[in-house]
């Protein structure tokens, strides 16, 4: 790529303010029952969170992205290569920040922590976009929020696959880090996606629909995508919020942690 992904997006979403952009205001009605249809069914779904604009320039983001990346995969992650982006305004709202907190405290009855959300943008796409299908894993954060950007309409649309709430949030971080170490274990992973192909054992998949918000205990849910048509293009935005280790020394000393922003730098 001649351009990086970062300087790709700042170019593409010059001028937007945060105070253009206005996200719904969500009740506390909704936010409990938001909760109880993903400890009952494994997600829930605000519809139509973002407006067809915002969907229209994220779309023509992933377009340029995908397109300066010879067609293949690609994927922007962290506060730095999403910084200056649309998405990086999107997650600075307070309207997306307080909501994924009080998910959060409505799913686990605890405060939030001072931490900030992290994002990333998946591009799947080509060759290496199949690459990334059927890797079952567990999210590092408890509340996930995936916002669907460009979605095939027809064929194989990467549809969300998932195995919902199958562990607790673990007490340490070692339980945490054994679980992940046995879920990549190959033999494994292919056991997942026969399971998930004939779903089977609980797995289900989600086709999911552009500018929604989906929610889900990602930390807990067993997840992955279907393959994409490898000449079509399946872009998410994920807004991950609540990491119970962040502050584990082992797992700070292994490199495992990502910045997580303090009480000072968080902006709510």
């Amino acid at each position: 790529m001649n351009q990086s992904p970062t300087a790709i997006a700042n170019e593409q979403d010059a001028g937007l303010l945060l105070a253009d952009l206005v996200l719904p205001e969500i009740s506390d009605a909704d936010v409990k029952r938001f909760a109880v249809e993903i400890d009952r069914q494994g997600f829930s779904v605000i519809p139509s969170y973002v407006g067809n604009e915002i969907v229209e320039r994220l779309s023509a983001l992933v377009t340029k992205i995908i397109e300066r990346n010879s067609g293949e995969y690609a994927v922007l992650t962290g506060s730095t290569e999403i910084s200056g982006t649309l998405l990086d305004t999107i997650g600075k709202t307070p309207q997306l920040n307080t909501l994924l907190r009080r998910v959060y405290a409505a799913g686990t009855g605890k405060t939030p922590p001072a931490q900030s959300l992290y994002q990333v943008l998946r591009c799947i796409s080509g060759q290496t976009g199949l690459h990334q299908a059927y890797f079952f894993h567990y999210d590092s954060y408890v509340v996930t929020a995936l916002l669907p950007i460009l979605i095939p309409k027809e064929g194989r649309a990467g549809d969300l696959v998932m195995k919902p709430n199958t562990r607790r949030i673990r007490s340490s971080y070692l339980y945490n880090l054994f679980d992940k170490i046995i879920v990549d274990n190959k033999i494994l992973q292919n056991f997942f996606k026969r399971q998930a192909i004939e779903r089977r054992c609980g797995f289900k998949n989600v086709r999911v629909v552009p500018g929604n918000l989906y929610l889900f205990w990602g930390y807990r849910s067993l997840h992955a995508n279907e393959p994409c048509d490898p000449k079509k293009i399946r872009a998410t935005a994920l807004f991950h919020f609540g990491d119970p280790h962040a502050n584990n020394g082992l797992r700070k000393f292994t490199g495992r942690a990502k910045i997580r922003a303090t009480d000072e730098s968080a902006p709510f």
